[in-house]
């Protein structure tokens, strides 16, 4: 049956900048592009749509670390998938882009041509592959009353999907919260007077850690997800360019791309 025949597809190999592992990938085919581009879906279901689809991409894989989809899941974090992601499109031929791009001066749109290759960096952990899971940093400042220790740990795919199905209305959810709920491990209290504990909201009570999240000074907020940048979260994939604008002639430097938006206007 010609249907079955085995065509042979372009891969590209991928280096998975905090597992520090890696695997070969290969490209989407019309039909995995078609039924993302296509599909009415949003918010986790989406999401989770991607990650399967790269997923069912990736043609060699370090097995000691994933040899099926749930463990893929489980641990890979979420800027590898950027990795992985910027690797199938290398194999798909589509690193180059004309993408909309908004002047933060004078609000111009215009069309960009944009080459991910020209805009591509990363920073490699270069500890055993899969260690930096096991990674924490310990945040800690203070109140007038209480002494309080955030924990930050690397979110994986599984972490990112069981934030996105707990929070409600998820887009009116303040980006640098969203951010704190993906990266928040646990947050331990203690008494300024006595030195007692009162106490640690586990990253799994959703509910408790927005409330407390949303109680603190923006500063506050801003700090622990600073902290979390210069840390744990300055491994992986970085893609920024660098561009004039038409109207205003502005220099507009740095300007990070988002690696799903990306995708999606090269599947459009």
């Amino acid at each position: 049956m010609l249907d079955v025949i085995d065509l042979g597809y372009p891969e590209a190999t991928c280096h998975l900048p905090l597992l520090n592992a890696e695997c070969t990938v290969r490209c989407f085919t019309v039909g995995e592009t078609t039924s993302l581009r296509t599909s009415n879906t949003f918010g986790v279901t989406l999401i989770n749509n991607i990650n399967e689809t790269i997923y069912n991409c990736i043609q060699q894989k370090p097995d000691d670390l994933f040899d099926d989809y749930n463990k893929f899941r489980k641990v890979l974090p979420t800027k590898d998938r950027d990795a992985l992601l910027y690797s199938i499109l290398e194999a798909s031929d589509e690193l180059k882009q004309v993408i909309p791009m908004t002047c933060p001066n004078c609000s111009n749109t215009q069309e960009l041509e944009v080459n991910l290759q020209d805009c591509f960096d990363a920073v490699l952990y270069d500890g055993e592959p899969g260690g930096i899971l096991n990674e924490e940093e310990v945040y800690t400042f203070e109140t007038p009353k209480v002494i309080i220790n955030v924990t930050l740990k690397v979110p994986t795919l599984d972490r990112e999907r069981r934030v996105l199905m707990a929070v409600k209305n998820i887009q009116a959810v303040d980006p640098l919260l969203l951010s704190s709920l993906y990266t928040i491990h646990k947050i331990n209290f203690v008494d300024k007077r006595d030195n007692k504990d009162l106490g640690t909201i586990d990253a799994n009570n959703f509910e408790s850690l927005q409330i407390f999240l949303r109680r603190l000074k923006l500063k506050q907020l801003k700090d622990i997800d600073n902290h979390y940048v210069e840390t744990l979260g300055r491994y992986g994939l970085s893609l920024k360019f660098s561009y004039v604008c038409n109207r205003c002639n502005q220099v507009n430097n740095d300007i990070p791309l988002d690696l799903i938006q990306f995708f999606f206007q090269a599947i459009v």
